[in-house]
């Protein structure tokens, strides 16, 4: 197990390479969507659109920018946990595919309210995994796998929990849920008349 830590761990450090250029994109992009979508709400929504986009930017670049097209066998690899090998180098994927995700299961529910029930958070995450498998099935720039669909899945997951829990006390204090809220406000209107 802590070899495989140490694999992930220098994994990661290998993305701090583009670190410089995802903060640029996710700067400039959270600009661009705080003038667009939210200007009523400047400093938080930055926050999470720069956070978003910034993680958005990486992922592309893991997943698809670093390598060259046709590099990969275009088949589909449907062997479940075929990717599971602690200790080795090969391994470190199944924890990386799961710790990629993990920040979408957050930014989702942040970002739209629709996503703050875990089934359509981790079917969101599912189908944006889907994406990616599916793209680099047709460019050759990674295996398709169905075992990265199922870690990418759990990773989502984990990342809603983690959501779930951070924002339990701002939820208790003001209610309900951001779309719960606005079905309670319509369901007191229509009592009233």
């Amino acid at each position: 197990m802590l070899t495989s830590v140490k694999y992930v761990l220098q994994s990661l450090l290998n993305t701090l390479i583009f670190m410089p250029k995802a903060l640029a994109v996710g700067f400039c992009a959270g600009i661009l969507l705080l003038v667009i979508v939210c200007p009523d709400k400047p400093l938080r929504r930055f926050f999470d659109y720069f956070c978003t986009a910034t993680y958005l930017f990486v992922v592309a670049k893991l997943t698809f920018f670093t390598r060259e097209s046709g590099s990969h066998p275009r088949a589909i690899d449907f062997q479940l946990l075929g990717t599971f090998h602690p200790g080795t180098p090969a391994g470190q994927f199944f924890y990386e595919n799961i710790l990629l995700f993990i920040p979408a299961g957050i930014f989702l529910p942040i970002l739209f309210p629709v996503q703050r029930r875990w089934y359509r958070t981790l079917l969101s995450g599912c189908l944006c995994s889907c994406t990616i498998e599916f793209a680099q099935l047709i460019t050759g720039r990674g295996y398709c796998q169905v075992d990265d669909v199922l870690t990418n899945s759990l990773g989502t997951l984990i990342g809603y929990a983690i959501w779930f829990l951070c924002s339990l006390p701002y939820r208790r204090k003001h209610g309900a849920e951001g779309h719960d809220k606005g079905k309670n406000n319509s369901r007191s209107s229509r009592k009233k008349r």
